[in-house]
């Protein structure tokens, strides 16, 4: 071979021929025929670097083999002299050659593996090996023979060799052991995994059972990913495979019987359901009998493993293709996605991500803890993103799991000694400084691995510029294609360019005695300050601004972005062209931009260098800065109060787009907590990636401990290098972190930044990944990644095995041992304590001067019920007020029932009643002191003027209240459901008329047995009322003790399959109906965003502070909610919470509005009406009560287009068509069936498929039941229970359950049949199918406003109709309104019609079909509305004529006129009548389009057009 050939062979070979490569020489070539072997001797005169020596080696040798026959390739480095004596070896370059070294020659002689166990020094072109004792010296020694000849083959002999012995270093020999016993224990562990894995499986695959139909024909064995996804696809299958009959094997993932009746009418049963392998799911069918029906539900439940035998077949009806069953063998339980850790002692995870973390992390808290259960793990932490919404259920799962959980959070952290506006303290007068304005470009944005390309910079003198310095630069790397596209600068454009060390000297003479000022300058500065180190000429930081920083400081949030395009379209100043992002370029902005804010801030004011950094505070300039993560830990109950501060105040004071804490949040609140580095987004990373070691250092202070992650986690950072060479920068950052660390005495730990279950799963986190953040952000950052990042939740040794890279010990170290001193460190505490706190007792004492809720409630009460009952009270009233009163007062919930009197006093004195809702109306003494209408006695007659009473009692009680009445009184007692239902009869004693009342609600429904239930007070306030019951509440209370009750707002399932749906689109991946349905469940309940109840307080007393027990936080609303931005919310959802502070639920509804408008016109006329107080409205009325079955009452004269019997369109809660068609079938003819039948209409699968088909005598398998005796409130099954000889506390407990929706336990039914005297089987299927059971308290709440109102609608329907359109109807169309009952008819006739004909149906005509439907009763029965007169119209309500047979359409009945715009018309008019047209538009806000709808509807009348020249 000629020795001048090599740089040919190089370029043959297909080796990248770099500087140092290309001065190499071929000075021999060694033969030996014998063995085939060819030595290359070369020279060359740069270093080579080892990656590029090895990768030159191969490719060379290779080319030899193939092209010249020769076996065995082996090569002689060496270097010329000149070059061994200047060259100065990075640590880096000569650690690679140790260790390929060691990797070579272990060979020849095992014994050099010992050499990577010493610790080394590097530098000053010498190894050194710090060894503990005499005996490893000599150990040392011996295995360097072999070593020196490594680099003495290499031309390295110019790399020296030193033993140092240091008594304090580690003994290698111990050491070794300890690293065996280690690696023994982990293979122990790992071998452990495998068994328990195998058995899983044998344990998963056991036949359990089999459902076989017929079995003919070959089947073949297929995966689900291999079942075909279309009709054609099918019939491709069965050619190829000679077959369409498939076995499968999968998990169930959902099951359903389906009755489904043929075109011909044949009934039948099909099965269906879907499988999945956890990569792709599909369905399965198969038609059974009916005695198959309850086997199936028991066996083919979710989460069991099947072996399917069948045929596929595409389905019309499901449009995806599906197995048609042959034979379904049933197999063990799915166990795929459990893991377990046998380690002997094992690690704790303080770094994971639940759903809580939005739109992120997939992993439910429940999988997270039944993993940690799996694994044996003693705690693990919880740190959702800038949240901690999971932590009471954490802690709840986790007490039953025998674990102990770490609260925590990973937070969005500001270091606010980085906002500086300037860098430096220097005395410097800003019109007296020369600045100079730079930019640079780079490779990238990571210091360490990064270099600067181009430099551009213009100097300033009095606002002129005077200089300009540009260059670009030849970088020892070349430049990514990212980065070109980027910049335009490309590696052919810096071939040719200065290095580094020739340009930075020449720009560090042009800065100097400047001030530096750049665009985010900390990135441009940073780099400067490291590239000038490295040359060995820093010195030292120079005065500097930020103009970002200054920007903010001096306009806060005037634009939306930081960058300088932003900025200098704000300023209106001039922007260089720069369609290249060239540094010269953007310095020229820059110094335009500089130069205006020099400008304003000058008349701010600020004429020194040292006076800028006041804006940072002034300015809030936190609120601007990219915040980094950083985790938060709590150690114990005072950590945890803190953690609540630290949550609290991120989430208000420095709220800005997300909740960032501050540094000195953290200082004022670090007692009991620990504080920890985060993950790749945490501000040690981002320092060891981006910035200088030394920077590292100094920051380590702050933390109390330091995180590390797998290096795969880091892998998004190096998305422009090779995945491999990714891994390793991101290892070597790992041992940078590790060494700082160490430095400062910090405790390295490693945490999994967990955001899925298992590997498999983070795939599928690409779905979120890809998703909108909430509130318009954009995309996650991740979304840009190619890559999947692996952040499951590893067990010990899969942790151990993510850092071999390190010494056995250190990563044994940093996995196991620290994160169990972390956990050591943490105490274990209740997050809620088991107590219910409430106001004191003298609360309102300087408030109202009462000195005693707990008096005020008794005194009350009573004076309420002598007033009622007399005094003394009966017996029976007696025993239940102190029953009663004795649970409300021993429990402490005297002040709710004060407060919420409070609260309906002052709206009733307002003129606006308060509606009760849910279980209060079950308390009588709730109704004593008005804080229900509803009375929960039994039903009973009640003299108003003697007080004679009669109740509704058994044997038993008659004896024991001696109670004797007339035969007739005890009949119409024994006969009624309710009090409103017994008929009129006169006091025996002194011949008045007697009252009628009582529900019969047992007060147990409200607070139980033991008064073991919080109360929960819910109370219907009217919307235009709300706001200020809210307001009394925080005036009552404080603002720092009335909050409003907090809701987490998650993806529910149908938007999390839209997201999985539209992700595989978008990367071109078909997938199943059915997987997509899988996806959607694993996928939904992340948070999305967090909300409020609609009118839930919750009162914290003034006797703690709210962070004794809860964070809070703002909620979410518009800008224009000024009511709503007074107010925070509780951080948790309230129900977490609910057993220990009080909530009071002040809710908003149209109800109490309607009445208040129909009771402003009974006062404006009291002659019109036979009462003058709500409670007056005598609505146990025959007439009002047939409204429920039929419209006689109504006296209609015409043809009415709605079929339905009833009458009670419009009336509240029983208007629609659902519940309309509920009282069709019922027929009610009583209050009590009524109340039953609101029940029944609120209730979830308590009508529907249950009751109805009882009523109906539909279901084949029970006879027909009673109206009266179908179960229809929550009470109905308690008060049925004890009366059958139930106990109270077993039949309480059953009710219960069933309402709940958890149906009855094996034990209770057993007690209902068994012990009961035999409760039907009707009964108690009835109750297994409740999925949620109204409180009568509630429905009866709810009956009563319906009748008061229903009174009106049919003896004073003028004022009626008149509420009801002025206050509930969404909808108006004038034209046909006015027009009367042809044009209702048609337009009602017009859109049933699209319905029926499945047309398009916009939403106003649907909310519109009701109004007309009422407006057209109306008109029958002989009302009529008036056209919008714009003298006489109100702005929204309508105005009865004063005829009394005619309504006055409002403003607001205007297509597109709203509120505002009618509100202007009305304020216009007050002022003085319109005379014309003109006048009008001149005087009001309308528009062209509103006006003209006007004129349309001749609402002008005989107005003039224009009078305004005459005026």
């Amino acid at each position: 071979m000629s020795l001048d050939k090599i740089q040919e062979i190089f370029v043959n070979s297909g080796v990248e021929i770099n500087d140092a490569l290309a001065t190499g020489k071929l000075t021999n070539v060694k033969v030996n025929d014998k063995t085939s072997t060819w030595r290359l001797c070369l020279q060359f005169s740069e270093i080579v670097e080892p990656d590029d020596l090895y990768n030159m080696q191969e490719k060379v040798a290779k080319y030899i083999r193939e092209n010249f026959g020769i076996k065995n390739v082996k090569f002689t480095v060496d270097y010329d002299d000149s070059t061994k004596s200047t060259y100065y070896a990075k640590s880096s370059f000569v650690k690679k050659y140790l260790l390929e070294a060691i990797e070579v020659c272990k060979e020849v002689k095992k014994g050099v593996i010992i050499l990577n166990e010493y610790s080394l020094n590097l530098n000053d072109n010498q190894i050194e090996f710090i060894v503990a004792t005499d005996e490893e010296s000599k150990t040392v020694e011996e295995n360097l023979i072999v070593i020196k000849k490594f680099f003495l083959n290499y031309g390295l002999d110019f790399i020296k060799f030193k033993i140092t012995i240091d008594e304090n270093a580690k003994n290698i020999k111990e050491l070794s052991e300890e690293k065996q016993k280690i690696k023994e224990d982990l293979d122990e562990t790992k071998s452990a995994e495998e068994y328990k894995i195998r058995k899983q499986l044998q344990q998963e695959n056991k036949i359990q059972g089999s459902y076989q139909y017929k079995n003919s024909g070959q089947y073949i064995n297929v995966k689900i990913d291999d079942i075909p996804y279309t009709s054609m696809e099918v019939s491709e299958f069965k050619q190829m495979n000679g077959t369409d009959k498939v076995i499968v094997f999968g998990s169930i993932v959902s099951a359903e019987i389906r009755p489904i009746r043929s075109k011909q009418g044949k009934d039948f049963i099909l099965f269906v359901g879907s499988i999945t392998n956890n990569t792709d799911t599909v369905m399965i069918k198969r038609f059974i009998y009916n005695n198959q029906v309850d086997e199936y539900k028991e066996n083919m439940k979710v989460g069991k493993r099947v072996e399917v035998k069948g045929e596929i077949r595409w389905d019309d009806f499901a449009k995806d293709v599906v197995i048609m069953c042959n034979e379904i063998i049933l197999l063990g339980s799915d166990l795929s996605r459990v893991r377990f850790d046998e380690a002997i002692v094992k690690r704790v995870e303080l770094h994971a991500h639940t759903k809580m973390s939005v739109l992120d992390s997939i992993m439910s808290v429940e999988d997270y803890v039944d993993q940690a259960s799996n694994y044996g793990h003693k705690a693990i932490a919880v740190t959702d993103h800038a949240n901690c919404h999971v932590l009471p259920d954490l802690f709840k799962l986790c007490a039953k799991k025998g674990i102990k959980p770490i609260a925590g959070v990973e937070g969005y952290y500001i270091d606010e000694k980085s906002l500086n506006i300037a860098f430096t303290d220097e005395d410097i007068e800003l019109k007296d400084a020369t600045y100079v304005v730079f930019d640079i470009e780079t490779t990238g944005l990571y210091i360490p691995f990064n270099e600067i390309i181009e430099i551009g910079a213009v100097k300033i003198k009095n606002g002129l510029i005077i200089d300009e310095f540009a260059s670009l630069i030849k970088p020892k790397n070349r430049v990514h294609k990212k980065i070109m596209d980027i910049t335009h600068i490309t590696n052919d454009m810096l071939e040719d360019q200065l290095p580094i060390e020739e340009v930075l000297p020449k720009f560090k003479e042009f800065i100097k005695g400047c001030i530096l000022v750049a665009h985010n300058a900390h990135f441009d500065s940073d780099f400067i300050y490291a590239e000038l180190a490295k040359l060995g000429i820093f010195d030292g930081p120079m005065p500097c601004l930020d103009t970002m920083m200054m920007a903010r400081g001096l306009y806060g949030g005037a634009f939306k972005q930081n960058n300088l395009r932003a900025v200098g379209k704000y300023l209106k100043v001039e922007v260089e062209p720069n369609e290249q992002h060239r540094a010269v370029y953007d310095a020229k902005t820059t110094g335009n931009v500089f130069l205006k804010m020099l400008g304003d801030a000058t008349d701010q004011g600020i004429t020194n260098y040292n006076q800028f950094n006041a804006l940072v505070t002034k300015n809030e300039l936190f609120r601007y800065k990219m915040p980094n993560h950083i985790n938060i830990l709590v150690k114990n109950k005072q950590g945890l109060k803190n953690f609540y501060k630290i949550i609290s105040e991120s989430h208000t004071t420095y709220f800005q787009k997300d909740a960032r804490i501050l540094r000195s949040l953290i200082e004022k609140n670090r007692e009991g907590i620990l504080v920890g580095s985060g993950c790749a987004n945490g501000e040690i990373f981002r320092l060891a990636l981006e910035k200088t070691y030394d920077q590292l250092v100094n920051a380590m202070d702050f933390y109390d401990y330091i995180e590390v992650q797998p290096p795969c986690c880091y892998l998004h950072l190096f998305d422009m290098w090779p995945e491999e060479e990714g891994l390793e920068m991101a290892k070597s950052l790992i041992n940078e972190i590790i060494a700082a660390a160490r430095q400062k005495n910090k405790m390295v730990v490693a945490t999994g930044d967990v955001h899925e279950l298992i590997e498999e799963d983070a795939q599928y986190r690409k779905v979120y990944l890809n998703v909108a953040r909430p509130n318009g952000g954009g995309p996650h950052e991740l979304s840009h990644y190619e890559g999947t990042l692996d952040m499951h939740y590893r067990n010990t040794a899969e942790m151990l095995e993510e850092f071999s890279f390190l010494d056995t010990d250190l990563a044994y170290e940093i996995v196991v041992t620290n994160t169990n001193k972390i956990n050591d460190m943490i105490e274990e505490y209740e997050l809620f304590p088991k107590k219910l706190y409430v106001p004191r007792d003298d609360f309102m004492a300087d408030k109202n001067g009462v000195a005693s809720m707990k008096a005020a409630v008794y005194d009350i009460s009573y004076q309420t019920a002598y007033k009622m009952y007399g005094q003394p009270l009966p017996k029976y009233v007696q025993e239940r007020l102190d029953r009663e009163l004795d649970a409300i007062i021993g429990h402490g919930y005297f002040s709710v029932y004060y407060i919420s009197h409070l609260l309906v006093k002052n709206s009733n004195d307002a003129g606006y009643i308060v509606g009760s809702r849910g279980s209060v109306g079950s308390s009588f003494v709730a109704t004593m002191m008005g804080i229900t209408e509803v009375n929960p006695l039994r039903p009973h007659y009640v003299c108003p003027h003697c007080y004679f009473s009669a109740f509704k009692f058994n044997e038993e009680e008659k004896a024991q209240y001696n109670q004797n009445i007339s035969e007739e009184m005890e009949n119409e007692l024994n006969k009624a459901g309710v009090g409103v239902d017994l008929k009129p009869m006169k006091c025996p004693v002194c011949g008045h008329e007697l009252n009628r009342g009582g529900l019969d609600i047992a007060f147990e429904t409200f607070l139980g047995f033991t008064g073991e239930k919080v109360p929960d007070i819910d109370l219907n306030f009217s919307g235009e009322y709300q706001a200020q019951a809210h307001l009394f509440c925080q005036k009552t209370f404080g603002i720092d003790n009335a909050f409003r009750a907090g809701t987490v707002s998650t993806v529910q399932s149908k938007t999390a399959f839209a997201y999985a749906r539209d992700y595989y689109q978008k990367i071109g991946v078909f997938k199943r109906q059915v997987e997509l349905e899988r996806l959607a469940v694993m996928l939904s309940e992340s948070k999305r965003t967090t909300g409020q109840h609609p009118g839930g307080i919750v009162v914290v007393p003034d006797d703690i502070e709210y962070t004794d027990l809860i964070p809070v936080q703002y909620p979410p609303i518009s800008d224009n909610d000024i009511e709503g931005q007074n107010w925070r919310t509780s951080h948790y959802d309230y129900h977490k919470f609910e057993d220990n502070l009080l909530k009071l639920d002040i809710l908003g509804h149209d109800d109490p509005t309607v009445m208040k408008f129909l009771m402003d016109n009974v006062h404006a006329n009291p002659d019109d009406f036979p009462f003058s107080t709500v409670d007056g409205i005598p609505y146990y009325d025959e007439k009002v009560i047939s409204l429920f079955a039929s419209k006689d009452a109504l006296e209609l004269k015409g043809e009415d287009v709605d079929t339905l019997s009833s009458g009670t369109i419009g009336i509240p809660e029983f208007g629609t068509q659902f519940v309309r068609g509920m009282l069709e079938t019922i027929k009610p003819n009583s209050i009590s069936q009524i109340i039953k039948v609101s029940g029944l209409s609120h209730g979830t699968d308590v009508w529907m498929k249950n009751a109805e088909d009882l009523v109906k005598g539909t279901n084949p398998d029970y006879p027909k039941i009673k109206f009266n005796e179908v179960i229809g409130c929550r009470d109905d099954i308690m008060i049925y229970l004890i009366a059958i000889g139930v106990s109270a506390a077993n039949a309480f407990k059953i009710m219960e359950g069933v309402r709940k929706g958890k149906g009855l336990t094996a034990e209770q039914e057993e007690l209902m049949i068994k012990q009961a005297h035999g409760v039907p089987d009707w009964y108690i299927w009835s109750c297994e199918k409740i999925k949620y059971l109204f409180p009568k308290a509630h429905a009866a709440a709810y009956v009563i406003m319906a009748l008061r109102i229903a009174w009106f609608k049919v003896y004073r329907p003028i004022y009626y109709y008149a509420a009801y359109f002025s206050k509930r109807a969404k909808e108006f169309d004038p034209e046909a309104f006015a027009l009367g009952k042809n044009a209702l008819t048609n337009r009602i006739n017009e859109i049933e019609r699209k319905i029926r004909d499945h047309q398009e149906v916009t939403n106003k005509e649907v909310d519109l079909l009701d109004e007309l439907k009422i407006a057209l009763e109306m008109v029958l029965r002989g009302y009529k509305f008036r056209q919008i007169d714009v003298n006489i119209s109100d702005a929204t309500n309508l105005v009865i004529a004063p005829d009394k047979k005619s309504l006055y359409l409002p403003f607001i009945a205007v297509d597109s006129l709203g509120e505002t715009v009618a509100q202007s018309i009305v304020e216009a008019r007050k002022k003085r009548a319109f005379s014309s047209k003109k006048d009008f538009e001149m005087r009001t806000s309308i528009n062209k389009k509103q006006y003209a709808n006007l004129v349309k509807l001749e609402a002008f009348g005989d107005l003039v057009d224009d009078d305004t020249t005459l005026l």
